[in-house]
């Protein structure tokens, strides 16, 4: 009874522990990329399917590269780790871009956004008027140290968490044999 309720560690074809590190830095890469090419980071407001699909792709990678199957747990931590890069590059490009260029990745929702009330608005001078001035003002906003550092830690614990659930699922998806064969006894 002993043995057979031990975790048995993964290992790779020729009896090597696995290295998920080019699997995060893969999802990072795909967080990192949906998240500040405008139009693309719209993914991301659907309930955060981009960042979800950072997750999944490490996972799809990992278990493609070893011929692995990993337990839903796993495929969270994997997914966790590589939204937390992802996360973290995007922030750094995004401050850099709003800090020298004053462009903020993502405005193109707000553009969106505005665009519509003004045709709800149907043409009248005043609304729209006052929407343009609430445009203006939102697209003006300076980066603050604060904002900074509550950006960061929202931004790496949702990533974190929806990447997560991203990697999760993608062990569903991807199996390779069973999981016997998959991990043989160390």
């Amino acid at each position: 009874m002993p043995d057979m309720y031990k975790p048995i560690p993964p290992q790779g074809p020729e009896g090597e522990k696995p290295d998920d590190y080019n699997a995060i830095l893969l999802g990072g890469v795909v967080i990192m990329a949906i998240s500040l090419v405008p139009y693309l980071s719209l993914l991301n407001s659907l309930c955060c399917l981009g960042i979800m699909l950072g997750g999944f792709t490490s996972v799809y990678h990992y278990t493609s590269s070893y011929k692995l199957t990993i337990l839903s747990g796993e495929g969270f931590k994997l997914g966790s780790l590589a939204g937390v890069l992802g996360g973290l590059a995007s922030l750094v490009i995004s401050y850099t871009l709003q800090l020298v260029f004053s462009y903020q990745p993502g405005s193109e929702l707000l553009e969106l956004m505005h665009d519509l009330q003004i045709q709800m608005a149907q043409g009248d001078p005043d609304v729209i008027a006052e929407l343009d001035a609430l445009y203006q003002k939102a697209s003006e906003v300076e980066l603050t140290v604060v904002q900074m550092i509550f950006g960061t830690i929202v931004t790496v614990t949702i990533d974190a968490l929806f990447s997560g659930i991203g990697g999760a699922i993608g062990t569903s998806f991807f199996k390779y044999g069973n999981r016997e064969k998959s991990y043989p006894d160390a």
